[in-house]
């Protein structure tokens, strides 16, 4: 089950319990959460508004999940509840980058260029010398040289982005997905299946881009991780 599932059922809970007249208020409320947490333009606020509008409209219509799904909610929190109370704290299930390293999927390098101008992790701003998080590597690239899909999969998403410009993300197998920013073009539509190593667009400088490059982010079950770990 999906993370996502499992928002959704708590969702439900609070709304039979606090009643389901204040949809609006506790709606509201997530909005405002979502505002103060999305200081710094990443990836990964994309994706988490995406998670923050599925979960708006879930709260709205007020649509029942899945027994199953309950199920697997509530056996979760008595797990959590159960770590909390023996140790004091929470130890993570299941390390995204040990449990679903990718190696039963082919890897295809996304550009012709292997030159990688911002690593993944913790960085100093030069100018204003806050530390901040990329979760994701960008690759320096040729306007208009083909970008390729690292993956096998299907067309979760594409469009334009304020930050990242023009946009693809790709669902690959294990729960990977991989997205690919800044591009000039993109050829592939929302539904489409891709093989790794299929062109999916073209390196650009659209978005917040000083040159041509590539924006290039893996998530594993949901979870932001390094790209450079998948190649050799």
């Amino acid at each position: 089950l999906y993370n996502r599932d499992i928002e959704l059922v708590c969702d439900e809970t609070v709304l039979r319990r606090i009643g389901t007249d204040t949809r609006k208020n506790y709606a509201n409320a997530l909005i405002s959460m979502a505002e103060q947490c999305c200081c710094v333009s990443q990836i990964s606020n994309y994706f988490s508004s995406v998670a923050l509008e599925q979960r708006i409209v879930a709260i709205m219509k007020g649509k029942p999940h899945s027994k199953l799904v309950k199920v697997a909610s509530v056996i979760l929190v008595i797990t959590v509840s159960f770590c909390l109370a023996t140790t004091g704290k929470v130890t993570a299930f299941v390390d995204a980058t040990e449990s679903i390293s990718g190696a039963d999927t082919q890897w295809v390098w996304p550009v012709e260029s292997k030159q990688v101008t911002l690593s993944f992790g913790e960085h100093r701003h030069p100018l204003t010398e806050e530390i901040y998080f990329a979760d994701h590597i960008t690759i320096a690239g040729t306007k208009g040289e083909s970008v390729v899909s690292a993956v096998t999969g299907t067309v979760s998403a594409s469009g334009y982005d304020t930050a990242y410009g023009y946009y693809a993300v790709i669902d690959g197998a294990n729960l990977i997905r991989t997205f690919y920013g800044h591009l000039q073009d993109v050829y592939v539509i929302d539904g489409a299946t891709v093989h790794a190593g299929d062109a999916i667009g073209s390196v650009g400088a659209t978005g917040y881009a000083t040159g041509p490059c590539l924006a290039f982010a893996v998530y594993a079950n949901e979870m932001a991780v390094d790209p450079i770990q998948y190649f050799d």
